[in-house]
Protein backbone atom coordinates (compact mmCIF):
# COMPACT_ATOMS: atom_id res chain seq x y z
CA UNK A 1 0.00 0.00 0.00
CA UNK A 2 1.06 3.36 -1.00
CA UNK A 3 0.99 6.53 1.13
CA UNK A 4 -0.40 9.58 0.06
CA UNK A 5 1.70 12.26 -1.03
CA UNK A 6 1.86 15.21 0.99
CA UNK A 7 1.30 17.80 -0.59
CA UNK A 8 3.49 21.04 -0.88
CA UNK A 9 3.12 24.48 0.74
CA UNK A 10 2.48 27.06 -1.47
CA UNK A 11 4.87 30.00 -1.34
CA UNK A 12 3.54 32.67 0.34
CA UNK A 13 6.04 34.89 1.75
CA UNK A 14 5.75 38.00 -0.48
CA UNK A 15 2.39 39.11 -1.69
CA UNK A 16 2.50 38.55 -5.23
CA UNK A 17 3.17 34.85 -4.47
CA UNK A 18 0.23 34.91 -2.44
CA UNK A 19 -1.74 36.46 -4.74
CA UNK A 20 -0.39 33.84 -7.81
CA UNK A 21 0.19 30.13 -5.41
CA UNK A 22 -2.89 30.53 -2.84
CA UNK A 23 -6.70 30.80 -4.55
CA UNK A 24 -9.33 31.78 -2.05
CA UNK A 25 -10.76 28.62 0.07
CA UNK A 26 -12.28 28.38 3.10
CA UNK A 27 -9.45 26.32 5.13
CA UNK A 28 -5.74 27.96 5.23
CA UNK A 29 -2.82 27.56 3.34
CA UNK A 30 -0.20 26.12 5.99
CA UNK A 31 3.34 26.27 6.75
CA UNK A 32 5.55 24.78 9.65
CA UNK A 33 7.37 27.38 10.83
CA UNK A 34 8.88 25.84 13.72
CA UNK A 35 8.41 21.82 15.49
CA UNK A 36 4.89 22.25 17.01
CA UNK A 37 3.67 25.61 15.77
CA UNK A 38 2.76 26.68 12.29
CA UNK A 39 1.33 29.84 10.17
CA UNK A 40 -1.38 29.79 8.03
CA UNK A 41 -2.92 32.30 5.30
CA UNK A 42 -6.45 32.25 3.78
CA UNK A 43 -7.48 34.83 1.39
CA UNK A 44 -10.69 36.81 1.89
CA UNK A 45 -12.87 39.50 -0.12
CA UNK A 46 -11.17 42.02 2.37
CA UNK A 47 -7.84 40.24 1.47
CA UNK A 48 -5.53 37.59 3.21
CA UNK A 49 -5.51 37.18 6.76
CA UNK A 50 -2.81 35.01 8.49
CA UNK A 51 -3.45 32.37 10.94
CA UNK A 52 -1.35 30.76 13.89
CA UNK A 53 -2.10 27.05 15.41
CA UNK A 54 0.19 24.99 17.19
CA UNK A 55 0.93 21.52 19.05
CA UNK A 56 1.17 21.54 23.11
CA UNK A 57 0.63 17.61 24.29
CA UNK A 58 0.01 18.95 27.71
CA UNK A 59 -2.11 21.73 26.81
CA UNK A 60 -6.07 20.96 26.77
CA UNK A 61 -6.85 21.06 24.12
CA UNK A 62 -3.71 20.36 22.68
CA UNK A 63 -4.09 22.17 19.22
CA UNK A 64 -4.99 25.52 19.02
CA UNK A 65 -5.82 28.00 16.16
CA UNK A 66 -6.35 32.10 15.89
CA UNK A 67 -6.12 34.49 13.68
CA UNK A 68 -3.51 36.83 14.16
CA UNK A 69 -4.11 39.92 11.41
CA UNK A 70 -4.27 41.30 7.91
CA UNK A 71 -1.64 40.11 5.67
CA UNK A 72 -0.21 43.11 3.36
CA UNK A 73 -2.00 41.89 0.43
CA UNK A 74 -2.39 44.59 -2.35
CA UNK A 75 -5.42 46.14 -2.10
CA UNK A 76 -5.89 46.08 1.50
CA UNK A 77 -7.95 48.70 2.97
CA UNK A 78 -6.36 51.75 4.48
CA UNK A 79 -7.18 52.07 7.49
CA UNK A 80 -6.54 48.11 8.62
CA UNK A 81 -3.28 47.44 9.89
CA UNK A 82 -1.38 44.71 8.13
CA UNK A 83 1.64 42.45 8.28
CA UNK A 84 4.46 40.90 6.41
CA UNK A 85 5.19 37.67 6.18
CA UNK A 86 8.30 38.09 9.04
CA UNK A 87 5.80 39.84 11.03
CA UNK A 88 3.20 37.13 11.44
CA UNK A 89 6.04 34.83 11.53
CA UNK A 90 7.29 36.80 14.70
CA UNK A 91 3.49 37.02 16.08
CA UNK A 92 2.78 33.09 15.52
CA UNK A 93 6.15 32.25 17.37
CA UNK A 94 5.12 34.73 20.32
CA UNK A 95 1.71 33.69 20.64
CA UNK A 96 3.01 29.93 21.27
CA UNK A 97 5.67 30.74 23.31
CA UNK A 98 3.40 32.42 25.79
CA UNK A 99 1.02 29.65 25.84
CA UNK A 100 3.50 27.07 26.61
CA UNK A 101 5.25 29.70 29.24
CA UNK A 102 1.77 30.00 30.68
CA UNK A 103 1.33 26.15 31.05
CA UNK A 104 4.86 25.94 32.44
CA UNK A 105 4.53 28.63 35.52
CA UNK A 106 3.30 27.25 38.69
CA UNK A 107 -0.50 27.46 39.58
CA UNK A 108 -1.49 29.36 42.26
CA UNK A 109 -3.61 27.74 44.04
CA UNK A 110 -6.76 29.25 43.79
CA UNK A 111 -8.47 29.20 40.41
CA UNK A 112 -7.94 32.55 38.49
CA UNK A 113 -11.27 34.23 37.96
CA UNK A 114 -11.92 35.04 34.45
CA UNK A 115 -11.07 38.16 33.35
CA UNK A 116 -14.30 39.81 31.19
CA UNK A 117 -13.81 43.55 29.39
CA UNK A 118 -16.80 44.01 31.38
CA UNK A 119 -14.16 43.96 34.62
CA UNK A 120 -11.54 45.47 32.77
CA UNK A 121 -14.06 48.92 32.09
CA UNK A 122 -14.56 49.15 35.90
CA UNK A 123 -10.83 48.45 36.48
CA UNK A 124 -9.87 51.70 34.04
CA UNK A 125 -12.67 54.02 34.96
CA UNK A 126 -11.28 52.58 38.85
CA UNK A 127 -7.78 54.02 38.29
CA UNK A 128 -8.88 57.55 37.74
CA UNK A 129 -9.54 57.47 41.29
CA UNK A 130 -6.50 56.16 42.35
CA UNK A 131 -4.14 58.34 39.98
CA UNK A 132 -6.20 61.22 42.17
CA UNK A 133 -8.42 62.37 38.98
CA UNK A 134 -11.88 61.50 38.43
CA UNK A 135 -13.42 58.98 36.10
CA UNK A 136 -15.40 61.17 32.67
CA UNK A 137 -18.54 61.06 32.79
CA UNK A 138 -17.93 61.16 28.71
CA UNK A 139 -15.78 57.97 28.97
CA UNK A 140 -18.32 56.18 31.19
CA UNK A 141 -20.97 56.78 28.48
CA UNK A 142 -19.33 55.91 25.84
CA UNK A 143 -18.28 52.39 27.41
CA UNK A 144 -21.91 52.05 28.80
CA UNK A 145 -23.35 52.75 25.35
CA UNK A 146 -20.69 50.98 22.95
CA UNK A 147 -18.03 48.71 24.41
CA UNK A 148 -20.06 46.96 27.15
CA UNK A 149 -23.01 46.20 24.57
CA UNK A 150 -20.84 44.50 22.16
CA UNK A 151 -17.79 43.12 24.43
CA UNK A 152 -19.04 43.27 28.47
CA UNK A 153 -19.23 39.26 28.48
CA UNK A 154 -16.13 38.25 26.28
CA UNK A 155 -12.80 37.17 28.45
CA UNK A 156 -10.14 40.46 27.21
CA UNK A 157 -7.57 37.28 26.19
CA UNK A 158 -10.39 35.89 23.91
CA UNK A 159 -10.94 38.72 21.70
CA UNK A 160 -9.50 38.80 18.44
CA UNK A 161 -8.34 41.23 15.82
CA UNK A 162 -11.52 40.39 13.01
CA UNK A 163 -13.75 40.76 15.96
CA UNK A 164 -12.85 44.46 17.26
CA UNK A 165 -12.69 44.87 13.48
CA UNK A 166 -15.87 44.39 12.90
CA UNK A 167 -17.18 45.82 15.20
CA UNK A 168 -15.41 49.20 14.78
CA UNK A 169 -16.58 49.39 11.12
CA UNK A 170 -20.20 49.40 12.27
CA UNK A 171 -19.47 52.22 14.36
CA UNK A 172 -18.68 54.19 11.57
CA UNK A 173 -21.87 53.04 9.57
CA UNK A 174 -24.01 53.66 12.58
CA UNK A 175 -25.72 57.40 12.75
CA UNK A 176 -25.73 59.12 16.14
CA UNK A 177 -27.84 57.78 18.86
CA UNK A 178 -30.42 60.26 20.22
CA UNK A 179 -32.21 60.44 23.44
CA UNK A 180 -34.34 58.11 24.30
CA UNK A 181 -36.68 56.73 26.83
CA UNK A 182 -34.85 53.56 28.99
CA UNK A 183 -37.74 51.40 28.52
CA UNK A 184 -38.06 52.44 24.74
CA UNK A 185 -36.10 51.07 21.74
CA UNK A 186 -33.02 53.25 21.04
CA UNK A 187 -33.22 56.12 18.22
CA UNK A 188 -30.82 57.37 15.56
CA UNK A 189 -30.45 60.35 13.90
CA UNK A 190 -31.04 60.68 10.11
CA UNK A 191 -27.74 59.76 8.26
CA UNK A 192 -27.60 61.92 5.54
CA UNK A 193 -25.51 60.76 2.69
CA UNK A 194 -22.28 63.16 2.36
CA UNK A 195 -18.57 63.59 3.23
CA UNK A 196 -18.68 65.39 6.27
CA UNK A 197 -21.40 63.45 7.98
CA UNK A 198 -19.07 60.05 7.24
CA UNK A 199 -16.20 61.84 8.36
CA UNK A 200 -18.06 62.96 11.60
CA UNK A 201 -19.35 58.81 12.26
CA UNK A 202 -15.72 58.08 11.73
CA UNK A 203 -14.19 60.48 14.09
CA UNK A 204 -16.63 59.43 16.69
CA UNK A 205 -15.82 55.67 16.09
CA UNK A 206 -12.36 56.65 16.57
CA UNK A 207 -12.96 57.83 19.99
CA UNK A 208 -14.50 55.16 21.17
CA UNK A 209 -11.96 52.88 19.48
CA UNK A 210 -9.73 55.32 21.79
CA UNK A 211 -11.17 54.34 24.74
CA UNK A 212 -11.38 50.82 24.37
CA UNK A 213 -7.59 50.23 23.86
CA UNK A 214 -7.16 52.80 26.70
CA UNK A 215 -8.74 50.41 28.92
CA UNK A 216 -6.87 46.75 27.10
CA UNK A 217 -3.65 48.68 27.43
CA UNK A 218 -4.51 49.59 31.36
CA UNK A 219 -5.30 45.74 31.69
CA UNK A 220 -1.85 44.64 30.00
CA UNK A 221 -0.22 47.39 32.25
CA UNK A 222 -1.82 46.04 35.35
CA UNK A 223 -0.91 42.26 34.28
CA UNK A 224 -4.49 41.67 34.68
CA UNK A 225 -4.00 39.83 30.88
CA UNK A 226 -0.93 38.71 29.39
CA UNK A 227 -1.44 38.05 25.86
CA UNK A 228 1.93 39.70 23.49
CA UNK A 229 -0.34 39.40 20.17
CA UNK A 230 -2.75 42.13 21.35
CA UNK A 231 -5.88 42.25 19.23
CA UNK A 232 -6.67 45.55 19.72
CA UNK A 233 -3.46 46.78 18.58
CA UNK A 234 -3.84 45.73 15.02
CA UNK A 235 -6.76 47.67 14.67
CA UNK A 236 -5.98 51.00 13.50
CA UNK A 237 -8.12 53.83 13.46
CA UNK A 238 -9.91 56.05 10.38
CA UNK A 239 -7.04 58.09 9.10
CA UNK A 240 -8.04 61.94 8.23
CA UNK A 241 -11.55 61.41 10.18
CA UNK A 242 -10.19 64.15 12.57
CA UNK A 243 -10.02 67.03 10.00
CA UNK A 244 -13.46 68.70 10.98
CA UNK A 245 -14.24 71.57 8.52
CA UNK A 246 -14.26 74.17 11.33
CA UNK A 247 -17.00 76.97 11.23
CA UNK A 248 -16.51 80.34 12.90
CA UNK A 249 -17.75 84.09 12.99
CA UNK A 250 -16.08 86.88 11.02
CA UNK A 251 -16.13 90.52 13.71
CA UNK A 252 -19.37 91.64 11.99
CA UNK A 253 -21.17 87.73 12.03
CA UNK A 254 -20.46 88.04 15.66
CA UNK A 255 -22.20 91.82 16.51
CA UNK A 256 -25.49 90.31 14.51
CA UNK A 257 -25.73 87.34 16.94
CA UNK A 258 -25.15 89.37 19.78
CA UNK A 259 -27.56 92.09 18.68
CA UNK A 260 -30.23 89.40 17.90
CA UNK A 261 -30.01 87.42 21.26
CA UNK A 262 -32.18 87.86 24.05
CA UNK A 263 -30.93 89.94 26.98
CA UNK A 264 -30.49 86.77 29.28
CA UNK A 265 -29.08 84.56 26.22
CA UNK A 266 -27.16 87.67 25.18
CA UNK A 267 -24.87 87.92 28.48
CA UNK A 268 -24.03 84.16 27.89
CA UNK A 269 -23.28 84.50 24.11
CA UNK A 270 -21.02 88.03 25.19
CA UNK A 271 -19.24 85.57 27.83
CA UNK A 272 -18.32 83.50 25.19
CA UNK A 273 -16.81 85.38 23.29
CA UNK A 274 -14.81 87.52 25.37
CA UNK A 275 -13.11 84.09 26.72
CA UNK A 276 -13.85 81.29 24.60
CA UNK A 277 -15.00 79.15 27.27
CA UNK A 278 -17.14 76.36 27.09
CA UNK A 279 -20.58 76.20 28.15
CA UNK A 280 -20.28 74.13 30.55
CA UNK A 281 -17.57 76.27 32.15
CA UNK A 282 -19.87 79.23 32.00
CA UNK A 283 -22.86 77.87 33.43
CA UNK A 284 -22.21 75.44 36.17
CA UNK A 285 -18.62 76.57 37.15
CA UNK A 286 -18.18 80.44 37.21
CA UNK A 287 -19.26 82.54 40.24
CA UNK A 288 -19.32 86.34 40.83
CA UNK A 289 -15.79 85.99 42.75
CA UNK A 290 -14.43 84.45 39.64
CA UNK A 291 -13.66 87.88 37.63
CA UNK A 292 -10.67 89.39 39.01
CA UNK A 293 -10.88 93.24 37.91
CA UNK A 294 -7.34 94.06 39.41
CA UNK A 295 -5.83 91.72 36.93
CA UNK A 296 -8.34 91.65 34.43
CA UNK A 297 -8.75 88.08 34.43
CA UNK A 298 -11.87 85.79 35.17
CA UNK A 299 -10.72 81.71 36.82
CA UNK A 300 -12.07 78.46 35.66
CA UNK A 301 -12.18 75.91 38.24
CA UNK A 302 -10.41 72.75 38.06
CA UNK A 303 -13.84 70.79 36.71
CA UNK A 304 -13.27 71.49 33.22
CA UNK A 305 -12.72 68.75 30.50
CA UNK A 306 -8.80 69.72 30.47
CA UNK A 307 -9.06 68.90 34.95
CA UNK A 308 -7.02 71.95 35.14
CA UNK A 309 -7.93 75.40 36.73
CA UNK A 310 -6.81 78.14 34.40
CA UNK A 311 -7.28 82.36 34.21
CA UNK A 312 -8.51 83.56 30.99
CA UNK A 313 -7.15 87.19 30.06
CA UNK A 314 -9.73 89.72 28.96
CA UNK A 315 -9.24 91.98 26.57
CA UNK A 316 -10.45 96.01 27.92
CA UNK A 317 -13.95 95.16 26.06
CA UNK A 318 -14.20 92.04 28.13
CA UNK A 319 -13.34 93.63 31.30
CA UNK A 320 -15.51 96.15 30.96
CA UNK A 321 -18.34 93.49 29.98
CA UNK A 322 -17.63 91.79 33.00
CA UNK A 323 -17.15 94.51 35.73
CA UNK A 324 -20.82 95.59 34.65
CA UNK A 325 -22.07 91.73 35.04
CA UNK A 326 -20.81 91.54 38.65
CA UNK A 327 -21.83 95.08 40.00
CA UNK A 328 -23.50 94.94 43.36
CA UNK A 329 -23.81 91.41 43.23
CA UNK A 330 -23.11 88.96 45.88
CA UNK A 331 -19.60 86.85 45.21
CA UNK A 332 -21.32 83.30 45.89
CA UNK A 333 -23.64 84.06 42.48
CA UNK A 334 -23.68 82.00 39.28
CA UNK A 335 -22.11 84.44 37.12
CA UNK A 336 -24.87 83.69 34.60
CA UNK A 337 -28.54 82.95 34.99
CA UNK A 338 -31.45 82.26 32.87
CA UNK A 339 -34.43 84.10 32.53
CA UNK A 340 -35.76 83.51 35.25
CA UNK A 341 -33.02 83.52 37.53
CA UNK A 342 -32.62 79.84 37.54
CA UNK A 343 -29.06 78.13 37.01
CA UNK A 344 -28.13 77.08 33.31
CA UNK A 345 -28.48 73.27 32.99
CA UNK A 346 -26.92 70.81 30.23
CA UNK A 347 -28.79 71.19 26.99
CA UNK A 348 -30.87 74.42 28.22
CA UNK A 349 -28.35 77.04 25.21
CA UNK A 350 -29.49 74.96 22.54
CA UNK A 351 -32.85 75.99 21.96
CA UNK A 352 -31.75 79.78 22.34
CA UNK A 353 -28.57 79.09 20.25
CA UNK A 354 -30.71 77.82 17.58
CA UNK A 355 -33.18 80.91 17.46
CA UNK A 356 -30.51 83.39 17.68
CA UNK A 357 -28.96 81.91 14.82
CA UNK A 358 -31.71 81.82 12.62
CA UNK A 359 -32.82 85.22 13.90
CA UNK A 360 -29.13 86.07 12.97
CA UNK A 361 -29.62 84.84 9.22
CA UNK A 362 -26.50 82.61 9.44
CA UNK A 363 -26.69 79.50 7.18
CA UNK A 364 -26.31 75.58 8.12
CA UNK A 365 -26.70 76.94 11.96
CA UNK A 366 -23.92 77.30 14.53
CA UNK A 367 -24.01 75.46 17.65
CA UNK A 368 -22.90 77.32 20.82
CA UNK A 369 -19.69 75.24 20.90
CA UNK A 370 -18.61 76.82 17.83
CA UNK A 371 -18.29 80.57 19.61
CA UNK A 372 -15.45 78.81 21.40
CA UNK A 373 -13.53 78.31 17.59
CA UNK A 374 -14.71 81.66 16.47
CA UNK A 375 -13.02 83.22 19.62
CA UNK A 376 -9.63 81.42 18.89
CA UNK A 377 -9.84 81.94 15.35
CA UNK A 378 -10.35 85.72 15.73
CA UNK A 379 -7.62 85.71 18.38
CA UNK A 380 -5.45 84.06 15.42
CA UNK A 381 -6.17 86.08 12.75
CA UNK A 382 -5.45 89.22 14.74
CA UNK A 383 -1.60 87.93 15.24
CA UNK A 384 -1.87 86.70 18.81
CA UNK A 385 0.55 83.38 18.82
CA UNK A 386 -0.36 79.97 18.81
CA UNK A 387 1.32 79.42 22.32
CA UNK A 388 -1.10 82.46 23.88
CA UNK A 389 -4.62 81.05 22.22
CA UNK A 390 -3.69 77.55 23.43
CA UNK A 391 -3.13 78.80 27.65
CA UNK A 392 -6.03 80.85 27.04
CA UNK A 393 -8.41 77.66 26.02
CA UNK A 394 -6.76 75.66 28.68
CA UNK A 395 -4.67 73.49 25.95
CA UNK A 396 -1.69 72.00 27.76
CA UNK A 397 0.38 72.12 24.32
CA UNK A 398 -0.03 74.15 20.97
CA UNK A 399 -0.57 70.63 19.12
CA UNK A 400 -4.61 71.10 18.73
CA UNK A 401 -4.55 74.95 18.50
CA UNK A 402 -2.46 74.50 15.41
CA UNK A 403 -4.18 71.53 14.46
CA UNK A 404 -7.51 73.52 14.00
CA UNK A 405 -6.19 76.98 13.62
CA UNK A 406 -2.88 76.93 12.08
CA UNK A 407 -4.00 77.44 8.59
CA UNK A 408 -5.45 80.38 10.13
CA UNK A 409 -2.04 81.96 11.36
CA UNK A 410 -0.17 81.39 8.49
CA UNK A 411 -2.77 83.41 6.64
CA UNK A 412 -1.80 86.40 9.08
CA UNK A 413 1.53 85.78 8.12
CA UNK A 414 0.55 85.81 4.22
CA UNK A 415 -1.51 89.19 4.82
CA UNK A 416 1.00 90.85 7.13
CA UNK A 417 4.30 90.49 4.50
CA UNK A 418 1.88 91.91 1.39
CA UNK A 419 0.61 94.58 3.70
CA UNK A 420 4.24 95.67 5.18
CA UNK A 421 6.47 94.40 2.27
CA UNK A 422 8.86 97.72 1.01
CA UNK A 423 7.90 98.38 -2.59
CA UNK A 424 11.21 97.39 -4.45
CA UNK A 425 10.46 97.79 -7.76
CA UNK A 426 12.93 95.52 -9.22
CA UNK A 427 10.68 94.76 -12.00
CA UNK A 428 11.02 97.98 -13.65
Amino acid sequence: MTMAKRQATPKMDTPTARAKNCKPRHEPYWEVIEEGCALGYRRGKRGGVWYAKYYLPEAKPPRKQKDIGFADDSGAPAHIKTLTYGEAKEAALAWRKAEAEALAAPASGAPKEPYTVRKCMADYMSSYEKAGGRASKDTLRVINAHILPAFGDHLVEKLTRSLIQEWFEDLADTPARLRTAKSAEQRFRELPDDFEAKRRRRSTANRILTVLKAALNKALEMERVSCPNTAWRMVKPFRKADSARLRFLSVDDQKTLVNVCPPYFKKLVQAALFTGARYGELSRLMHVRDFHERTGQVFVTSETKSEESRYIALSDEGIAFFKDIVEGRKKSERMFLTEGGEEWKRGHQVRPMNQAVKDAGIEDGLSFHELRHTYASTLIMAGVPLAVVAEQLGHKGTRMVDKHYGHLAKKYVTDTIRQLSPLLRLSE
